[in-house]
């Protein structure tokens, strides 16, 4: 359900864990924190818990572990994919219907967050975050079109990048010659 009002679940469970002194936070998380309490306040701004469970539900039925094991998310996967999931705008715009042939104004749900680093220490199991979005991408979301890229840092992720766009690209050439 959308709401221009609402505070995210797990987000909420996070800032009152911090409220009550259980969880000490960095100025990078706080300033986080304050980032998305402005978006609470918004208006234009909507949140959308129905996105973020339904992540969620997909990735605890159907991933696993590397043993076969069922994978129950951590409770930072779930607050990171509010971010990426939860958030959402509107947004006007001319679009083509093709069945009358002609240019139509529409009112479009836009996702908010388009892209996401996070910046956490080894073991923080960035990678199994990783793989349950690319594979909710893959299988789930067909609006999708960007990957999924893990890396120590920001210049080796911006050269693995690079990599990745350049690869499609002669995939898609090799495929358009033949």
């Amino acid at each position: 359900m959308l709401s221009n009002t609402a505070v995210p679940k797990y987000y909420g469970e996070f800032r009152d864990a911090v409220i009550r002194g259980e969880i000490a936070v960095n100025e990078e998380v706080n300033l986080e924190m304050n980032r998305i309490d402005q978006l609470i306040a918004n208006p234009g701004v909507y949140y959308d818990e129905n996105a973020v469970e339904g992540w969620i539900a997909y990735n605890e039925s159907e991933m696993t572990l590397t043993n076969g094991d069922d994978l129950y998310l951590l409770d930072s996967f779930k607050l990171w994919a509010e971010q990426v999931f939860g958030w959402y705008y509107f947004e006007e715009r001319s679009v083509y219907d093709p069945i009358t042939k002609k240019y139509e104004r529409k009112v479009i749900k836009r996702r908010l967050t388009k892209k996401q680093y996070l910046i956490v220490a080894r073991g923080a199991a960035k990678s199994m975050y990783g793989s349950c979005h690319q594979s909710y991408g893959l299988n789930i979301d067909p609006d999708t079109t960007h990957g999924i890229t893990t890396a120590p840092t920001l210049v080796v992720m911006d050269g693995a990048t690079a990599t990745t766009i350049e690869n499609v690209s002669n995939i898609k050439k090799f495929i358009e010659s033949k």
